[in-house]
């Protein structure tokens, strides 16, 4: 289904929140963030707790193949 060979997929975004407001959607496939491959979520998770209080750009797939970079801000 996902034409990506590596990444975290999003399972789920509450509605109305700033990830949702930014374009954020369940099923995204998250691939890179600041320009590092994300292969786990174990990389996406240190790559949040790195960068809390900033904002990272993030490299999203969605299910029909088509990539967009995509700022995401991280609460302190």
């Amino acid at each position: 289904k996902y034409k990506v060979l590596n990444g975290v997929i999003i399972t789920d975004v509450v509605d109305y929140s700033k990830a949702f407001n930014q374009g954020f959607r369940r099923g995204f496939v998250i691939t890179e963030v600041k320009r590092k491959r994300i292969e786990t979520v174990s990389d996406f998770n240190n790559l949040v707790l790195e960068n809390k209080g900033s904002a990272v750009l993030v490299k999203l797939v969605d299910s029909r193949g088509s990539s967009t970079l995509m700022g995401l801000e991280i609460p302190e």
